[in-house]
């Protein structure tokens, strides 16, 4: 079997049907990378306006394909969501055509070969194919030996020079796969469009913090779906029993967001802090609290997260740092070691995007003697700054809103209100 030659022009212009009944799309570059984007973008959008959901993701890991890197390495991605935690929901960005979304690369990573192999493309897979959605994938060739799920198609981008054939193709047309090379040296007529538009950003929704109801799965996911837009995206959160593809909202799905669904959106990706170091945990309030003091000493941010271990009681969790990345923590928990202040391999990274507010003060001092007294009642409140200068206090660092429940209970029974937000403010 040998690739199908053909011009940009003409593979963008019958995307639509020539890759009807595909679900994963691998786009390949073959020489320079620099065409990618701009063909992988004009697919998608022209799928996307047949009325067909699509997902684009960049994985090229070590340098992205489609989207630069952001300042800093703050917006989350497709690593953030396979290896750290991250829902797909909140990695994903609703672009200009309804219907199509995309999922950059996120975090850098030392083994980016850990997310191409990841079994988890199975999963979504299987998701994307029952909703006949179109998972679309920018992937180096080197990504494409690895990967885990085999693509049905394979667009080999070959425009800026004779590399019309690689190793990485060879397996693939040997099992029948399709695959387009694409030779002709130009770019798409629509290039105006190749740049994406600037991201819809949604700022979250301060909720007092309640036990949520149980929930069926498939309701859970219709409301996390109708919390995005008419048009929301449907991906299945880290955990659940099998990854689902994009999909409408419902006229039905009008309920208003649950706590999950807004907290871990912040008004930013620049002051998104939802990182930490899990450094221990303690039995009683009281030690993690002189171990807090400690780390705040040596000029770090910590918190104290209490958490329900089943016959074990409560034990309380002592995360250090707030951060925008994993990347970031991961660095971290570098310095903890290298200070002495952790002992290898001691320490944890963990995802914690939400924390219950107490109030905010535009003085720090006050801030401070505000904290001070909330410990003396056994309550671990710590500030966060924000960039306009003024100071967040702020209790816990929670995984999910439903962690949040018991430092709740400890609020209500010292006559305390907080508010379930996302962790946001200026990184220390």
């Amino acid at each position: 079997m040998k690739p199908a030659e053909l011009p940009p022009a003409r593979l963008i212009a019958t995307a639509p049907d020539l890759l009807a009944g595909t679900t994963v799309v691998a786009i390949v570059p073959l020489g320079e990378a620099e065409p990618v984007a701009a063909v992988a973008w004009e697919i998608g959008r022209r799928v996307a306006e047949a009325n067909r959901r699509v997902v684009l993701v960049d994985l090229g890991l070590e340098r992205p394909l489609l989207r630069p890197r952001a300042e800093g390495g703050s917006v989350e991605g497709i690593a953030d969501a396979f290896l750290y935690g991250a829902s797909l929901q909140h990695v994903t960005e609703e672009q200009d055509v309804p219907g199509f979304f995309h999922i950059g690369v996120g975090t850098e990573l030392a083994e980016p070969g850990e997310v191409w192999a990841h079994p988890r493309w199975q999963r979504l897979a299987r998701g994307f194919a029952s909703e006949d959605a179109l998972l679309l994938l920018a992937i180096p060739p080197e990504g494409l030996e690895h990967l885990k799920a085999q693509p049905d198609r394979v667009v080999a981008l070959a425009l800026t020079g004779d590399a019309r054939h690689h190793r990485s193709l060879s397996t693939l047309l040997e099992a029948g796969v399709p695959v387009d090379l694409v030779v002709e040296e130009r770019v798409p007529a629509r290039e105006r469009r190749a740049t994406p538009p600037p991201r819809r950003t949604v700022r979250p929704v301060a909720r007092r913090v309640r036990p949520p109801r149980p929930r069926r799965p498939w309701v859970t996911a219709a409301i996390a779906a109708a919390s995005i837009g008419t048009v929301g995206i449907l991906l299945a959160l880290p955990g659940n029993e099998r990854d689902s593809a994009p999909t409408g909202a419902a006229p039905s799905d009008t309920a208003p967001p649950t706590p999950a669904a807004t907290a871990a959106s912040p008004a930013s990706p620049s002051d998104s802090l939802f990182y930490g170091v899990q450094v221990a945990a303690f039995g009683t309030l009281e030690t993690a609290l002189e171990r807090v003091r400690e780390y705040e000493r040596d000029g770090w941010t910590a918190t104290i997260t209490p958490v329900q271990l089943g016959r074990q009681g409560t034990w309380h969790r002592l995360i250090v740092a707030a951060l925008p990345t994993a990347g970031a923590a991961e660095r971290a928990l570098s310095r903890l070691w290298q200070d002495g202040l952790l002992e290898r391999p001691n320490g944890t990274i963990l995802r914690t995007p939400h924390a219950i507010r107490l109030g905010s003060y535009t003085d720090s001092a006050a801030a401070s003697a505000a904290a001070e007294g909330l410990r003396a009642r056994s309550i671990p409140a710590y500030i966060v700054m924000a960039s306009d200068g003024t100071a967040t206090l702020l209790v816990g660092a929670f995984e999910t809103p439903e962690q949040a429940r018991l430092a709740d209970s400890i609020l209500t029974a010292a006559d305390l209100e907080g508010t379930l937000v996302a962790r946001a403010g200026i990184a220390r």
